[in-house]
């Protein structure tokens, strides 16, 4: 193992990564010519057989029933429901998440089934999404929680301080951000099946509840890290990728965050008039390019008209500054 670089720990680990990018699939998209998805079954561990673990019978719908009617009645105390409500539905538009209708059910027919639980978590910070939809793939179950059965692989990210180095040692600087990261690798039926959640076609009608299911890699999925390591390779290793934002991909990422300072204007430029093409060839989408050296017309995509968050830090694009982030939330114990 060398230093600073992203191995397995273990031989099981090693073993694993193995595996998770052998079901990561690349799929050509229908009608767009040298453009591919990413794809993927999440694996699961030797002998679990999710299958009989997930039966109907065993079903823990009533569980997320419940916790979607008390999540309801939550958001509509803090005046948050339709924007919840709203948010959800973005995600149905996306094709994120999508309604479990008769056609669905028949697509699912036979294969394991399983809940997971809604909530929302506020970032006053994003300048794009204040209210976020979350759910838990690790919510304890009888035959154990999804996360539990997943493979999860070694951790591939590159090291944090190295990126931040690379962003800030010399005078020009531009940082990236894939839009949606992990939500950029869609997922295979069996594993839609089992994150399966409850929520509202009429967020003002408790008895309107139906049943949704996530279409895609989630934060908080075991695999998910590994994947979009593993994804943002498969762009890196394309023959087709230039050697430029090649090296940028495998370097200058840490998780969603991508950040890169050089001795000339021109050195960062050709890096960035390459990058989104590279990228959106595999389905990843950059919310925006910020530069130290000149207006930024992406700025109102930021945590603020000047600053954005980068590693922990805020970054002031305009002076070119760094400085720490504290956060804190004073609450009843």
């Amino acid at each position: 193992s060398c230093k600073h670089m992203s191995n397995p720990r273990s031989y099981e680990q090693m073993q694993e990564d193995l595996i998770l990018r052998k079901y990561l699939q690349t799929v050509p998209v229908p009608g767009k010519v040298d453009m591919y998805k990413l794809t993927c079954e999440y694996p699961v561990k030797d002998g679990v057989n999710l299958t009989y673990l997930y039966d109907v019978a065993r079903t823990n719908r009533p569980m997320a029933v419940a916790s979607s009617l008390a999540l309801r009645r939550k958001l509509e105390r803090e005046g948050k429901l339709q924007s919840f409500h709203d948010k959800l539905t973005e995600g149905i538009s996306k094709q994120q998440y999508r309604l479990i209708n008769q056609d669905v059910e028949k697509e699912f027919k036979g294969l394991p089934q399983s809940f997971q639980l809604v909530n929302y978590v506020c970032k006053d910070t994003s300048a794009t999404t204040k209210i976020r939809v979350v759910s838990n793939s690790s919510v304890a179950r009888s035959g154990g929680s999804f996360n539990d059965l997943c493979l999860q692989g070694s951790c591939l990210l590159n090291n944090s301080l190295d990126v931040l180095n690379g962003f800030s040692v010399w005078g020009y600087s531009f940082l990236t951000d894939i839009s949606e990261a992990y939500r950029s690798i869609e997922t295979g039926p069996t594993t839609n099946s089992c994150r399966r959640f409850c929520w509202f076609t009429d967020p003002m009608d408790p008895s309107s509840i139906q049943d949704y299911h996530l279409t895609c890699a989630n934060y908080g999925d075991r695999p998910a890290g590994n994947l979009l390591a593993q994804g943002l390779d498969t762009v890196a290793s394309d023959l087709q990728t230039p050697p430029i934002v090649a090296e940028f991909i495998s370097k200058s990422f840490y998780v969603d965050d991508g950040g890169r300072s050089a001795q000339t204007i021109a050195r960062l430029e050709e890096i960035i008039s390459k990058l989104g093409p590279s990228m959106g060839k595999y389905g990843f989408k950059l919310k925006h390019i910020l530069r130290s050296y000149q207006t930024n017309i992406d700025s109102g995509s930021t945590s603020s008209e000047s600053v954005e968050t980068v590693l922990g830090l805020l970054w002031n694009f305009y002076n070119d500054t760094l400085i720490p982030n504290f956060n804190v939330y004073l609450c009843k114990k």
